[in-house]
């Protein structure tokens, strides 16, 4: 019986012990990772408020580590701009009225309410947050399924 030369098994050892660690290492690292449950925040709102201060706490909770998830909630009415005759709007908030024809101002109105929205899902893009603007009409499951169609295109 002839002797066996050790020394090519003792000097591959090392290295497949070193890959071993490193690959448990990884492992381990990635478990951690998927125990780790990342702050979310949900904010449900019409948005309807200076856009400067919300776009800057948008990027204060990002920068903090927060998912950001947002739901815009607007009524129909306020997306279509679908009035006749003459309408008197009211300001929710101070109470102010405005006596208008619709008719009058309709195209402005909207090009202004898509600016504003555009505003936010741009903002939201840039800081890596799920946008989604939904009415009332909409039942909750195209709601949800609005919401799974934006988070999907993120991932």
């Amino acid at each position: 019986m002839g002797k066996t030369d050790d020394s090519t098994s003792l000097k591959s050892t090392p290295l497949i012990e070193a890959e071993r660690q490193v690959e448990s290492f990884r492992q381990v690292r990635e478990a951690h990772r998927m125990e780790l449950v990342e702050d979310y925040v949900e904010l449900i709102s019409d948005l309807l408020a200076d856009q400067d201060d919300v776009i800057r706490a948008l990027h204060h909770m990002r920068f903090r580590g927060h998912d950001l998830i947002i739901f815009q909630v607007l009524d129909q009415s306020e997306l279509d701009f679908d009035f006749d005759g003459q309408v008197r709007f009211r300001e929710p908030e101070t109470r102010e009225e405005v006596q208008a024809d619709p008719r009058a101002i309709r195209s402005a109105y909207q090009a202004e309410i898509r600016a504003f929205i555009d505003r936010y899902k741009r903002e939201c893009q840039s800081v890596r947050a799920d946008f989604v603007t939904v009415h009332n009409g909409m039942t909750f499951d195209k709601a949800l399924i609005e919401f799974l169609a934006q988070r999907e295109k993120r991932f």
